[in-house]
């Protein structure tokens, strides 16, 4: 078996190679520019999502400040207890009252019986002067 080879041989073995040649080139620069395209999309996506997470923190640390205003303002709040004693402060100050209102009630009639007293004595002394015009 003798295998003659002419130059067709040659020119279709070249030709078949740089044909793979070029596919396999072809091939590679497709995968490099996709992974080019990838790594641009994942440092795009990367930036974004650092914009995102910076932008949630800042507003998870407006919150942790209104949340701490919030809880100072709660502690500030009058309680039930002090409620409590407000009420009692107010009944002991009804209970005071009611005792001033008595004790004037009571002067009240002193005070009235000094009067016709008084005027008892005014009457009577005013007939006594009558009774004696030297007296004057």
């Amino acid at each position: 078996m003798n295998i003659s080879f002419d130059v067709n041989f040659w020119v279709v073995l070249f030709a078949a190679l740089n044909f793979s040649i070029t596919a396999s080139v072809a091939q590679s620069n497709r995968r490099k520019a996709a992974s080019d395209e990838l790594k641009a999309v994942q440092v795009t996506l990367q930036k974004e999502l650092r914009e995102l997470e910076d932008k949630v923190w800042r507003r998870i640390g407006s919150h942790s400040e209104r949340i701490s205003v919030i809880e100072a303002e709660i502690k500030n709040q009058i309680t039930d207890d002090d409620i409590a004693v407000v009420h009692r402060r107010v009944d002991a100050l009804v209970h005071d009252m009611g005792e001033v209102k008595a004790t004037v009630n009571r002067t009240d009639g002193r005070l009235e019986e000094m009067s016709k007293t008084l005027e008892s004595i005014r009457l009577a002394t005013m007939r006594n002067r009558d009774d004696y015009p030297h007296a004057r």
